[in-house]
């Protein structure tokens, strides 16, 4: 039997805490996992999964055959990398992570540059919240992370692209109100009298406009991604708080950019909170143990190419 087949059947299984989700998310059929599980758990003499709870829960041993999969499945991640770096890339992957927002305005720009440089080499991207990718790049399902510091990524070695901002994205019709609430060339968005668009709740610049609004500002229009925001935004349909990054990607729009005033009475959490988001160190993440190899390097050399614009 397939040992690494093995390792990454039973994590999927381990994952979703279901058979039958863990085979829709594999492609096979449920009763054709299950068979397989069997065997697994006969060849090793132990069971894996206590079968009495929902969803399933890995007995003691069951545990350590987990961890030890996550391992030799980065192990063998390596191998292959390696191989393929001595084989001048043939069938190499590159799996990177990005979040939703910085996906489609960040990767056009850097694959258009390592695209050239390495034609063969498959780029595979996922898209998905900040913390998840930092546990994908920690189990070894991803090679690369384009995302924040902090605490979740804090572990990882870091290459810096740029410093992240945001500020008050403003389509023409709305300019005079804003231009109504300035304060030293920085915008007091409570005394703004304009239809705010934002990210739905629980979303890091949801939760930005709440603290510094106070709560006053209720959002007229919410959406699940940035991308979303800035086209109603682009089409005069209200303000919105959004990184800086976008005005290097939107620059024939006539949308115009504020900086904003952070309320004096915010205590220092609120303070902490805001700023975590506001002000960012962007950057690309790896595990500190991986092997890089020349064409991820090359990749991070690109990235940081072409994301000095951003620092202008």
């Amino acid at each position: 039997m397939d040992s690494m087949k093995s390792f990454s059947y039973i994590l999927t299984i381990a994952a979703s805490g279901s058979i039958s989700e863990a085979a829709e998310s594999l492609g096979i059929a449920q009763s054709a996992l299950s068979r397989y599980l069997m065997k697994v758990e006969k060849d090793i003499g132990i069971e894996i999964f206590d079968r009495s709870t929902l969803p399933l829960s890995l007995t003691e041993a069951g545990s350590y055959y987990v961890e030890a999969g996550k391992q030799i499945l980065k192990l063998g991640r390596q191998l292959e990398k390696r191989i393929a770096d001595i084989n001048n890339h043939k069938n190499l992957e590159i799996r990177i992570g990005t979040g939703p927002s910085r996906s489609p305005t960040l990767m056009p720009l850097i694959l258009s540059e390592f695209s050239s440089l390495y034609p063969d080499v498959h780029v595979l991207m996922e898209e998905c919240r900040s913390s998840e990718l930092a546990e994908r790049l920690k189990d070894g399902k991803l090679d690369l992370i384009i995302s924040f510091l902090d605490q979740d990524t804090a572990n990882f070695d870091m290459v810096e692209l740029f410093q992240e901002t945001v500020e008050l994205a403003v389509p023409q019709n709305y300019q005079q109100l804003v231009d109504d609430c300035m304060q030293d060339g920085l915008v007091d968005v409570r005394k703004l009298c304009a239809p705010f668009i934002s990210l739905h709740e629980g979303q890091q610049l949801r939760n930005a406009l709440d603290i510094l609004s106070r709560g006053i500002i209720k959002p007229l229009y919410t959406c699940e991604y940035q991308e979303s925001v800035m086209t109603l935004v682009g089409h005069g349909f209200g303000v919105a708080l959004v990184p800086t990054y976008w005005k290097q990607i939107d620059a024939t729009s006539k949308l115009k950019y504020f900086p904003l005033i952070v309320p004096a009475e915010l205590n220092l959490d609120e303070i902490n909170r805001l700023m975590s988001v506001i002000h960012r160190r962007i950057g690309i993440f790896y595990r500190k143990e991986q092997y890089l190899t020349d064409a991820e390097r090359s990749y991070i050399a690109s990235a940081k190419r072409v994301c000095k614009l951003f620092n202008e």
